[in-house]
């Protein structure tokens, strides 16, 4: 299967089909592209085929196969939990640096059972909407939304990628796919939150290449 092809110009591209209510966005390349990192570009006008493409730029190695997004169904549930608990391990250990050992127990004495909670939650919660990226059948990263339509505002409330196929792009995609679903929905503005420490420094990167604007916000924490 040809998922790669040369586009004359030294950069790499890879087809991602998105499936979602049938709603399919073709990608080209913008003249004016940044060839310092991947582009999820804009649909085609009069493109008919329905896919983003991913471009990789020039000299990185195109490892990611073809990724499809389509609604969240219960039977991935093991796999969302097992890659999220994956994703946010070096986090935690971020916030452990952050905080120090003693503060970081007393808020989080077990991550990984409060983590797994979290997003069980998420995932059976009948007011967020979740979506996975798999690549050949295997769950690689997904996505959950939330509406808060009295203000109108929609939320990127989770977000993870599997350690193994970072940097290919996935955040990227379920990212603008997110708000490309809180868009149809009619909301104005989009949200996300994300911590300041080291360890979510390639989240925030992800929204701010996405266009959100940073609104700093100091929490403390003290042992008592």
């Amino acid at each position: 299967m040809d998922i790669s092809d040369d586009t004359g110009d030294g950069s790499h591209r890879f087809r991602v089909e998105i499936t979602e209510v049938d709603i399919l966005i073709a990608g080209s390349r913008s003249e004016n592209a940044d060839d310092s990192e991947d582009r999820v570009v804009p649909p085609r006008v009069g493109d008919r085929h329905g896919r983003y493409v991913v471009e990789v730029p020039p000299g990185r190695p195109v490892s990611s196969m073809e990724t499809q997004i389509r609604r969240y169904d219960s039977a991935d549930a093991a796999a969302v939990v097992a890659l999220s608990l994956r994703a946010w391990e070096p986090v935690f250990e971020s916030l452990q640096a952050v905080l120090g050992a003693k503060l970081f127990v007393r808020l989080h004495p077990d991550w990984r059972s409060d983590q797994r909670r979290a997003v069980e939650g998420v995932l059976t919660t009948e007011s967020t909407e979740v979506w996975v990226a798999h690549v050949r059948e295997r769950v690689v990263g997904f996505v959950a939304t939330r509406l808060h339509e009295e203000q109108p505002i929609g939320e990127v409330h989770m977000l993870a990628v599997d350690p193994v196929s970072q940097r290919n792009g996935i955040g990227t995609l379920l990212t603008n796919f997110a708000l490309e679903q809180i868009k149809r929905a009619g909301m104005t503005v989009a949200m996300v939150e994300s911590g300041g420490d080291p360890g979510h420094a390639p989240a925030r990167g992800t929204y701010e290449k996405a266009g959100f604007s940073l609104l700093p916000v100091a929490r403390y924490f003290k042992a008592l």
